[in-house]
C-alpha cells in the first residue's frame, strides 16, 4: 500500500456495472491533468501497476473511489504534492493506509 493513493469523486459509468480498468485509468489520466493540472506528457508517463474502483457493487448516482498503484514512489509523491489544486473541486485524493489490526493493541496490553 506504499505507492497507493486513492481518488474521490471521479465519475464512474455505472450503466454497465462493470467498467475496465483500461478507461479507469484513462479517466484518471485526465483527472491528473485537469484537476492536479499536472502536464499532459507528464501524466502520460506516469507507469501504474494497477488502477481499480474500490470493492463493491456501484450504485447509480455515485462513484467508488479509484486506487492507484504506482510503479515508482516518486511519481506517487509528484501526484500527491499537488494536492492543494483539489480545493473546491469536490475531489479528494489521499495515501491508503493499512487496517488498524486490534490484536496489536490487545498484545502491548
Amino acid at each position: 500500500m506504499r505507492n497507493n493513493l486513492v481518488f474521490t469523486n471521479i465519475q464512474e459509468d455505472n450503466s454497465t456495472c462493470n467498467e475496465t480498468a483500461e478507461i479507469t485509468e484513462t479517466k484518471l489520466r485526465n483527472h491528473l491533468q485537469e484537476k492536479l493540472e499536472i502536464a499532459k506528457d507528464i501524466a502520460d508517463t506516469i507507469r501504474f501497476e494497477c488502477v481499480h474502483h474500490s470493492p463493491g457493487q456501484p450504485v447509480s448516482g455515485k462513484s467508488r473511489n479509484i486506487v492507484a498503484k504506482f510503479t515508482y514512489f516518486k511519481d506517487r509523491e509528484m501526484v500527491r504534492r499537488e494536492w492543494k489544486h483539489l480545493s473546491g473541486t469536490g475531489c479528494q485524493m489521499f495515501e491508503q493506509f493499512p487496517p488498524h489490526r486490534k490484536w496489536l493493541k490487545t498484545a502491548e496490553s
